[in-house]
C-alpha cells in the first residue's frame, strides 16, 4: 500500500475520526463514482472526519494491477465538512482510462490519510438533444428543450448549450440563450427554455439552430446539435384596389414574405376600345425588412 500510518495495514475510518497517531490517523475519503472520457475524469465520493474543519481530496488513477495508488495525479479539491464532520466532494480532473482505478487521499492541517479503497473508472455517460427538431408556434412564448444523458449515472456531469441564428434571427424571432447544465447522480434528463418573439408578420416557417459543447463528466453523443422550428400564426394580409381612374394596389397589412398579385381590367358599364383602354399585368410586394 501507497500509505501506511501505523505500519500495520488498512487503517479503518472511525467515527468523527477521534483517534490519535501519525497525521493523527486522518480518515480517507469514499469514492462514490468514477468516469472518464475525452472531457477530462469525474470522481466523487464523501468524507467523515473531524467536524467543521478543511479538507482537501486529492485524486488518483491507474492500472488496477499491480497497484494504482498515487501513479497518476488528476486533480484536488478542498472542502469543509459541517458540524457532523460530514462533506460531498467531487474532482474534475486529467482525463485517465476506462478499466483503471480510481484512488484518493485526504488531507487536513495534520497530514495526509492512507489511500482509499479503488473504484474502478467507467465510461463517462453521454448527453444528446432527445430529439433532432423541437417545433414551438410563436405564440407560446418559450420554447422548452430537453437534454437527455445515458451511461453511467452515479456522477456529476455537465454541458454548455447555446443557440444561434439560421432563418429565425435573434431578438425578432426569438431570444438567445446559453448557459450551463448540471446533471446530478442519477439525474437523466435537463431542459433549458428559448424565449420566442410573436411579431405580427405573416412568415415562412423559420429555423434556429441548438448546440451542445464542452462536457464535463460526460460525452456528447450523435445528437449534440438539434433545430427549433418557430411557426407562424399571423394571417396573409388582403389585397384591394382603390376605386379611381389611377388604382392603387395595398395590402393590408405588412407581410414579412413577397407579396405578388396580377391584375387586369374588364367590362362593368364601360366598354374596352371606346370607354377606356385596357390594360393588365403583375406587382409584386417588397417584404417588410427587420
Amino acid at each position: 500500500m501507497g500509505i501506511d500510518l501505523l505500519l500495520d495495514g488498512i487503517t479503518a475510518n472511525d467515527a468523527n475520526d477521534p483517534d490519535a497517531g501519525p497525521n493523527n490517523v486522518q480518515n480517507f475519503p469514499i469514492i462514490i463514482s468514477a468516469v472518464t472520457g475525452v472531457g477530462g475524469s469525474v470522481v466523487a465520493g464523501t468524507i467523515n472526519t473531524n467536524p467543521n474543519t478543511s479538507i482537501t481530496v486529492h485524486v488518483y488513477g491507474g492500472p488496477s494491477v499491480p497497484d494504482p495508488e498515487g501513479r497518476d495525479f488528476l486533480g484536488l479539491t478542498t472542502v469543509m465538512t459541517d458540524g457532523s464532520g460530514n462533506a460531498n466532494w467531487s474532482v474534475t480532473g486529467a482525463v485517465s482510462t476506462v478499466g483503471f482505478a480510481a484512488t484518493a487521499t485526504a488531507a487536513s492541517a495534520d497530514g495526509s490519510s492512507e489511500f482509499s479503497a479503488a473504484v474502478t473508472f467507467n465510461a463517462a455517460p453521454t448527453v444528446e438533444f432527445s430529439q433532432a427538431t423541437f417545433s414551438v408556434n410563436e405564440t407560446a412564448g418559450t420554447a422548452t428543450i430537453t437534454v437527455t444523458r445515458s451511461g453511467d449515472l452515479t456522477g456529476v456531469s455537465t454541458v454548455q448549450y447555446a443557440t444561434s441564428d439560421n432563418t429565425a434571427l435573434d431578438g425578432s424571432d426569438y431570444n438567445t440563450a446559453s448557459g450551463t447544465l448540471t446533471f446530478i447522480a442519477g439525474d437523466s434528463s435537463e431542459t433549458f427554455d428559448v424565449t420566442i418573439v410573436n411579431d405580427t408578420l405573416d412568415e415562412l416557417l423559420e429555423t434556429l439552430n441548438l448546440t451542445l459543447s464542452s462536457p464535463i463528466g460526460a460525452a456528447l453523443g450523435a445528437q449534440s446539435g438539434a433545430t427549433l422550428e418557430i411557426t407562424d400564426d399571423d394571417a396573409p394580409p388582403t389585397i384591394s384596389i382603390d376605386d379611381v381612374a389611377l388604382a392603387t394596389i395595398s395590402l393590408s397589412t405588412a407581410s414579412g414574405q413577397q407579396v405578388q398579385v396580377t391584375y387586369a381590367t374588364n367590362d362593368g358599364s364601360a366598354a374596352a376600345g371606346s370607354d377606356y383602354t385596357t390594360t393588365g399585368g403583375r406587382r409584386r410586394s417588397r417584404s417588410q425588412s427587420r
